[in-house]
């Protein structure tokens, strides 16, 4: 994602913040921090945030720029030549090589949409949501929980030697956490107490790590001065030869226990959990199928394996959610493979191909399908069926074990719960869990026991699941 450059890009233009505070007359220093304070806002436009802390070193050097105020001109062209960028948008978009052009940004208009990010709602983080004052303090554990237990404590400890020794850092870097954090939860409305909003907050929080991390380093600085400055610790004293050897113990092994308990979950190079559920998704489908897809865990990793590693590139599919989108509708009518309506609907595009087999992972975007056609699974998706179809329970659970028997459902003690890795088990334990729902309606009670727990070993931690074959076992007990 855009997460790790922008870390990268926030941590360089703070450094060379601090350089130049530390050394005003190197204007490179600041010229660079200003150009790559504009290549982050082309990446992600979080990096605003760090503005009033930047804002603040800026107004401690204002004599520096009173006396040369060319400085601050020559910084904001700076910022614009990062900026750049943005320009090779509209090239790519009517190159038209991209499997989803967002905003298909090839004019100045839908350029400017892409920027501001109306398609995302401004500055709300998600659509629809809704603010959160009271969250703060929440979120400000949540990412210290993050940090963990030695990190964390090495930010706090930090904290207190900036605060004595380099008051301005201290400032700095609560300004520019402060707003990293309330930005989140008052303008981008996110409850940290909904589970969908951690995904996002955990991403987000990856930029308050990046300002608190140097405090650690600032931590122990502060540590080693206030031992050097006591009476006992001259440069030649017993005591100081081992408060050497123990800080140096201290900061190697801590260092060495957090790479080594953190590897596991940090190396993902033999983690195939997606780029399976993908591969078993597009196996499972017949040929030139379209694909409507609801979900993160599922759209753009599809995307890429087709596009990319030319996987079923016969597959066509549709993001459910883009539809309203007149650009998106613009770019599917381009690929020439479906026939999309003037007026837009799940309905009406299915309609206008009749000779097409009709496939969704999610619920449709709009209901205008209901009283015409109806959905039945099939495997890791659902098949658009004709209202006047019907279809045998037998016929759709023998079609159903037998994709399930090509399947590779991941092992639930293997998988990342705190990721997207979670909603992906979820969907291998749809199937077997809605034809229980599907045996329970016709009065097979055992036939629905069985497929849910057949559900429930594929996610037993899964607490619809659970209560849901409590309540069968009740059933057939009763």
């Amino acid at each position: 994602e855009t997460f790790p450059l922008n870390n990268l890009l926030v941590a360089a233009v703070i450094y060379f913040i601090v350089r130049w505070h530390q050394n005003s007359e190197q204007q490179l220093f600041l010229y660079l921090a200003a150009g790559l304070f504009g290549v982050g806002l082309t990446n992600q436009q979080t990096i605003v945030l760090l503005a009033p802390a930047i804002v603040y070193v800026l107004w401690l050097n204002r004599r520096t720029l009173v006396a040369a105020p060319l400085v601050l001109g020559w910084s904001a062209l700076w910022i614009v030549v990062g900026l750049l960028p943005y320009l090779y948008v509209p090239l790519a978009a009517s190159l038209g090589h991209s499997p989803d052009s967002w905003d298909h940004a090839s004019s100045l208009s839908s350029l400017t949409n892409l920027i501001l990010r109306r398609d995302y709602g401004g500055t709300s983080v998600s659509l629809g949501s809704a603010g959160h004052t009271g969250q703060f303090f929440l979120a400000i554990w949540y990412l210290f929980k993050q940090l963990g237990f030695v990190l964390g404590l090495g930010a706090l400890a930090g904290a207190l030697a900036a605060l004595s020794r380099l008051r301005w850092y201290f400032v700095f870097v609560l300004l520019a956490f402060v707003t990293s954090i309330l930005e989140f939860l008052v303008v981008g409305g996110l409850d940290p107490h909904v589970g969908s909003s951690m995904f996002v907050l955990e991403r987000f929080d990856l930029m308050a790590m990046v300002i608190l991390g140097p405090l650690a380093a600032v931590g122990i600085v502060g540590l080693i001065q206030w031992c050097k400055d006591r009476p006992m610790m001259s440069d030649f004293s017993p005591a100081r030869l081992v408060l050497s050897v123990v800080a140096a113990a201290v900061i190697v092994s801590s260092t060495i226990g957090i790479v080594v308990t953190h590897y596991g979950t940090i190396n993902v190079s033999h983690d195939k959990v997606t780029e399976t559920y993908v591969r078993d998704v597009l196996s499972g489908l017949p040929e030139k199928a379209v694909l409507f897809v609801t979900g993160d865990y599922a759209d753009f990793p599809i995307l890429y394996t087709q596009s990319v590693e030319h996987v079923r590139p016969d597959v066509t599919v549709v993001v459910s959610p883009l539809l309203g989108a007149p650009w998106y509708a613009d770019q599917i009518r381009s690929e020439k493979k479906l026939v999309i309506p003037t007026k837009v609907s799940t309905f009406s595009i299915v309609r206008a191909n009749p000779d097409l087999k009709f496939f969704f992972i999610g619920q449709p975007p709009d209901k205008t399908l209901a009283g015409h056609y109806y959905l039945s699974i099939q495997g890791l998706a659902s098949e658009v069926i004709p209202q006047a179809q019907t279809l045998s329970l037998p016929t759709v659970a023998a079609q159903n074990n037998a994709l399930l028997a090509t399947y590779h459902v991941p092992k639930a003690n293997s998988i990342k719960r705190d990721s997207f890795e979670g909603f992906i088990l979820d969907q291998y334990a749809l199937t077997p869990f809605t034809l229980s729902g599907n045996f329970e309606a016709g009065n097979s009670i055992g036939e629905a026991i069985t497929y849910m727990v057949r559900a429930h070993k594929m996610d037993p931690r899964n607490e619809v699941i659970i209560k849901r074959l409590r309540l069968l076992e009740a059933n057939a007990g009763a």
